[in-house]
């Protein structure tokens, strides 16, 4: 209320209370007004937390990271790009490595870089077997960009010894299968 007060008393038309809603609604989301651009002043060396590669963080937008790997290559991340949602569950969101990795693919940050929406990537994810925890199969059905347009991504991962590991499409129905067959089983041993 405190700051709906400031703002009614400065006497704003709807184009001017427009404008720095705007301006507030960035400052708030925690990001920047003009775009980033990699000039060495923009980032502080966080190497020491890392390892691998020389990594930065960005001074002006906290959620913006700069990797420069030994070969001389530079690629960049901005952890609040993307997001997951489950099909089956969409109300709650997630962050996942996998899916940074698989759209960064697609849509790399080149500077000068001006963050907006994130992108929502639908997933759908299940068990194929106990030993393997909460899922071992991901689905990455499709995404809706910034702009609100569907896309279809139909990528399909299964969890191997260090990381996710993309199959086809054949090999993740067998794996849903497998699943839909656990799902008995385990159906199965709660009425025993």
């Amino acid at each position: 209320m405190k700051a709906y007060r400031s703002l009614s008393e400065d006497g704003h038309s709807g184009f001017s209370i427009g404008m720095t809603k705007y301006i507030l609604n960035r400052l708030i989301d925690h990001k920047p007004l003009t775009p980033i651009k990699d000039t060495e002043d923009v980032w502080n060396d966080i190497s020491d937390i890392s390892g691998g590669c020389v990594n930065y963080q960005c001074r002006r937008m906290s959620s913006l990271f700069k990797y420069v790997y030994p070969d001389g290559t530079v690629k960049y991340r901005d952890v609040n790009r993307f997001y997951g949602v489950n099909i089956d569950n969409p109300n709650c969101s997630y962050h996942s490595g996998l899916i940074d990795r698989v759209m960064e693919e697609l849509y790399p940050i080149r500077m000068p870089y001006f963050s907006t929406k994130s992108f929502k990537v639908v997933c759908e994810e299940f068990l194929t077997d106990r030993k393997n925890g909460d899922f071992d199969t991901v689905g990455m059905l499709y995404f809706i960009d910034p702009d609100g347009i569907r896309v279809e991504l139909n990528r399909y991962f299964k969890e191997a010894e260090d990381d996710f590991v993309e199959i086809q499409k054949d090999e993740y129905e067998e794996r849903r299968a497998m699943y839909q067959k656990l799902l008995e089983e385990m159906k199965d041993e709660l009425q025993v």
